[in-house]
Formats: C-alpha cells, structure tokens, sequence
C-alpha cells in the first residue's frame, strides 16, 4: 500500500474539485476515497448524503447513490437525528437531499478563496 501524506491526500482532494464535469469529479473523489480510506493517521474524505424523513426526493437521491452508500465511500447524514442535525448546522446544510465532502471530523473540505487578479498599479 502507498504511503500519502495529509498534505498530498488534501491537494488530491483539491485537483478532484477543479475538475469542470461533476460525474468526473465525483469519479476522482471515489476513487481517491477507496484508496486512501485505511491508511492508519490519515483524516480521510468521505461523501455525507443528508436527508431528512420528510424530503420527497431523498429517497430517489439514496437510491441513485446506493452503490457509494452500500460501499462505505458515502454516509447518510439524517437531519432529524441530533447527530446529523449538529453535522449539518456546523457544515450551513439547510436544504436536504445535498451531497458534501467531509474530512474524518465531519467538516466540509475548505479551500483557498481563488486568488483575485488587480489591474497593474490597483491598490487593494
């Protein structure tokens, strides 16, 4: 097995993001999950589906996701359990179903804000 660094897993994460087509990007993402998901002293990603028990499309959303859930890469976080309710108020989930990328301490994956390009000679 190949040894990773937090450091080399999270720029992964960030090459995974940049990527334009989100069935690609989610791809990437699985992909780098499976493979880093045992490592020992690694916060791995993990994809959280959050639903709610009276959300008319969460059922549909499950089921097109049930590979990822049934593998381990994706949880269902449930909203009206105060587990899920607290993970989703830390992470600004308000609408259900919504997919997000967490580390091993159930936070959303924070990146840079991009760097703002100034015209020469702008103070900013």
């Amino acid at each position: 097995m190949a040894k990773y660094t937090q450091e080399e897993i999270d720029t992964q994460v960030q090459s995974c993001y940049a990527i334009d087509n989100n069935d690609d990007a989610m791809d990437c993402l699985t992909k780098l999950i499976q493979g880093v998901s045992d490592l020992p002293g690694i916060c791995s990603p993990k994809f959280a589906l959050f639903t709610n028990d009276g959300c008319p499309f969460c059922a549909e959303e499950k089921e097109k996701k049930k590979d990822k859930l049934a593998s381990g890469v994706m949880h269902e976080v449930n909203l009206d359990t105060p587990e899920g309710a607290k993970i989703a108020e830390q992470n600004g989930v308000e609408y259900t179903p919504a997919i997000l990328l967490l580390d091993c301490h159930n936070k959303a994956f924070n990146f840079p804000d991009p760097v703002e390009e100034h015209p020469v000679g702008v103070s900013v």
